[in-house]
């Protein structure tokens, strides 16, 4: 089914977005299927908000683009 599914939006030229994976194992598969965005426990835990907004900081472009700068400089 999932398979598809994946077949279906490929060609549709959708993108997929697979939720509740919740192992590495599910988390390989649907990679091997060409699923190319997944959400769920095997990635990441619920977060509250606070960290959330924090985690975005910290990842955010201008923000690594400044540790490459300070790791190469």
């Amino acid at each position: 089914m999932v398979d598809a599914i994946l077949t279906m939006a490929k060609r549709l030229e959708l993108d997929t977005l697979a939720e509740g994976v919740e192992t590495t194992h599910e988390q390989d598969q649907l990679a091997a299927m060409g699923c190319r965005h997944m959400q769920g426990f095997a990635l990441a835990r619920p977060v509250n908000f606070d960290d959330t907004t924090n985690w975005i900081m910290a990842f955010s472009p201008s923000n690594i683009q400044k540790d490459n700068r300070r790791i190469a400089g």
